[in-house]
């Protein structure tokens, strides 16, 4: 009898996830004119960004209330990528100019463009912008390990994940309480997510 009960439990519980997976609804979004959308950060006014291919040029863009707008770092640069939106309409992301290792982080505060460099860095890549104007992303150093960094104004702080064997960290996202979310490399060259919140890492 137990085992009954049990079972009928499970199936409940399963028809729960599986109606409330029906109840989702996917768009497609695909930019006109472009290739290989890729959407990458929604805040809560549901704006999107993202990029698209033109060959042989990558564009950002930002979808709002279903118009598109190309957004391009100026400068005629090879890749413009947004990663991350919030809630004001700061975008994150990063460009290249020229063909090879040299990335730039940028962030858009309305037609303001501002370029984001790690100090000492190779490549910036910034990800991640919450409320307060937090920014998180990646760079690589001049002996092409990658780190994860936080932004605060004009403040630079390197993250690494300080789990034994961990390398290669990149910080994707922040929320308005400071929490930053991201992975890293294992031992064994695996990927792993992480969260950060305060000193503390898990």
């Amino acid at each position: 009898m137990k085992c009954i009960k049990i079972g009928m439990l499970l199936v409940l519980g399963l028809g729960s996830i599986l109606n409330a997976a029906d109840a989702y609804t996917f768009t497609f979004l695909e930019v006109p004119a472009g290739t290989q959308t890729n959407a990458t950060g929604i805040n809560d006014l549901g704006t999107i960004v993202g990029f698209y291919f033109n060959y042989p040029v990558e564009h950002g863009f930002a979808l709002h209330k279903g118009t598109y707008t190309t957004l391009d770092v100026p400068g005629s640069p090879l890749v413009t990528s947004p990663r991350g939106i919030n809630v004001k309409g700061d975008i994150v992301g990063a460009y290249v100019v020229t063909a090879g290792p040299n990335n730039h982080g940028f962030v858009f505060q309305g037609s303001v463009l501002a370029t984001i460099d790690f100090p000492g860095a190779q490549q910036t890549t910034a990800s991640g912008i919450n409320g307060r104007d937090e920014i998180v992303g990646g760079y690589v150093d001049n002996n092409s390990r990658a780190h994860g960094f936080l932004r605060e104004k004009d403040h630079y702080t390197a993250i690494d994940v300080p789990f034994p064997g961990a390398s290669g960290t990149f910080a994707n996202g922040i929320n308005d309480s400071g929490e930053i979310v991201g992975n890293y490399r294992g031992s064994n060259g695996s990927l792993h997510g992480f969260i950060k919140k305060g000193s503390a890492f898990r």
